[in-house]
């Protein structure tokens, strides 16, 4: 869906507190860290 925005996921992380670790459906936030393409 990003992509389709012109955009590019950078990270995900599971909260605010362990930004750079997801842990899947276990995680109790998901947190989208992307960034817009200059090319589109």
């Amino acid at each position: 869906m990003l992509a389709t925005m012109g955009a590019r996921v950078i990270e995900l992380s599971g909260s605010r507190d362990t930004r750079g670790r997801f842990y899947g459906g276990a995680s109790p936030e998901i947190w989208i860290f992307a960034q817009r393409r200059d090319d589109v």
